[in-house]
């Protein structure tokens, strides 16, 4: 294999450790952010305006980190057209392997749906507690 090709390999994962970085950043940002909106809302009286932000703003880092996750997959198949290669041009062009790896396949993946349907379910529990009136 040609040290060029092996070079555009080692760029093209230090991408995709990245890509994973960021996901990983989000999600810890995602479960700040949901433990401090519901440590508020059991502390103030608009709650189920506060509840609502929190949902709101789940959905906004789910769709953040899939969008991570799916330009993750997408320079794994650049990367596995490296590994059959003997020569590059140090192109990181992903439009190619978008074909059969889509947005709303990464968006809507087991993991991201398990991590976020479960920040979801939680924050709609407790907005559930408030609506009944229970008490905290």
């Amino acid at each position: 294999m040609d040290d060029n090709v092996v070079k555009h390999m080692e760029i093209t994962l230090d991408v995709i450790s990245r890509l994973a970085g960021q996901s990983f950043a989000v999600k810890r940002l995602s479960v700040l952010v949901v433990a401090g909106g519901l440590g508020l809302a059991a502390v103030l009286e608009a709650r189920g305006v506060l509840l609502f932000g929190v949902s709101f703003l789940i959905v906004v880092f789910w769709f953040l980190d899939g969008y991570y996750f799916w330009r993750e997959r997408l320079f794994r198949g650049l990367y596995d057209r490296l590994r059959i290669q003997t020569a590059t041009d140090y192109s990181m062009e992903t439009v190619k392997y978008r074909k059969g790896i889509w947005y709303r396949h990464a968006v809507f993946s087991g993991q991201l749906v398990l991590f976020y349907g479960s920040l979801l379910g939680l924050t709609g529990l407790l907005g559930l507690i408030v609506w009944l009136g229970i008490s905290m």
